[in-house]
């Protein structure tokens, strides 16, 4: 039996339509990013008399770059109402109908000697439905996890001006390469497609292509919304409009074709974007340019079969 109060299961299966949708084949990426990861997740046993107990253990680790901030874990499947916690560990006062929460999970830092850092919730749990004799109760169990996190990425290209151009293309010289860039670990990834160097336009500015890939095999939400998504409640399409968004954040770069900072991003999906980027120069120089995205991010563990029988 997988009970959840009425409204929870139409926010859920709002959630699950918008979060997956549609894969378009041409426009994917694998899901190889880092940030928080879900080490293990396990009940023992998953078959009990209603006169028995059983563990739920789930351990996360951060692999990204960054600390994860703000880190929710709440388990779909299990309430109060029909379960009652005999015991916990990593926790207190915990509730099976709130989210856990974690301040922070430390990412490595190898130059301060700082080790990945991982979080472990155990919980003993006993049933507390009264069960018809030898019927068996199915509580189908998945774990959602959300936490706050970013990505940056430092650029390095090489400007010339209007006039350096001219010269190098009339005398059949001007040659582009590769830019320079290098991006923190974490579910997403962004690439530079424009090419150096570039030409500086009379006002100081260049323009570039981005792309920004959802590697992490979970779904962004804008930046401090995990609640809503653990425990929904409130208007629908509010709580719609802020999936798969990401907020565009740089000191140097805009973006080229609208003033609102978020980008739309499903889950396995990239998308190029354009931006304007300030280099203060108009002659042939190397200017290091930083953008940073901002997100919530959550993903959902793979479902466990827990089995009741009455006795």
């Amino acid at each position: 039996m997988f009970k959840i109060k009425t409204n929870m299961s139409v926010f859920i299966l709002i959630l699950i339509f918008f979060s997956f949708g549609c894969i378009d084949p041409l426009n994917t990426v694998s899901s190889t990013g880092s940030g928080i990861k879900l080490d293990s997740f396990a009940f023992n046993p998953t078959s009990i008399d209603d006169n028995m107990k059983t563990t739920v253990s789930l351990v996360l680790k951060n692999t990204g770059t960054f600390d994860a901030e703000d880190v929710n874990v709440i388990f779909f499947g299990l309430n109060d109402e029909e379960w009652n916690i005999t015991d916990s560990t990593g926790i207190t006062g915990v509730s099976l109908d709130v989210p856990v929460k974690f301040t922070k999970i430390r990412a490595e830092n190898k130059e301060e000697n700082i080790p990945l850092q991982k979080k472990k919730i155990s919980l003993i749990l006993e049933n507390t439905k009264e069960l018809e004799k030898d019927l068996i109760y199915t509580y189908n169990i998945v774990a959602r996890i959300c936490y706050t996190y970013q990505t940056a990425s430092t650029i390095k290209v090489e400007t010339i001006s209007e006039d350096e151009f001219l010269i190098l293309n009339e005398q059949n010289k001007f040659r582009q390469y590769p830019v320079t860039s290098e991006t923190t670990d974490g579910p997403f990834h962004i690439t530079v497609i424009s090419k150096q160097p570039q030409i500086v336009f009379t006002n100081g500015q260049i323009s570039l292509k981005l792309k920004i890939a959802n590697i992490g095999g979970g779904t962004s939400i804008l930046e401090n919304n995990c609640a809503d998504i653990l425990n929904p409640s409130g208007n629908v399409n509010t709580l719609v409009s802020k999936i798969n968004k990401v907020t565009f954040d740089s000191a140097d770069c805009y973006l080229e074709d609208t003033l609102d900072p978020d980008i739309y991003l499903k889950k396995g999906k990239s998308k190029e974007i354009d931006v304007l980027c300030d280099v203060n120069t108009k002659t042939k120089k190397e200017s290091t340019l930083k953008i940073t995205i901002d997100y919530d991010y959550y993903f959902d563990s793979n479902e466990i079969n827990v089995k009741v029988r009455g006795k």
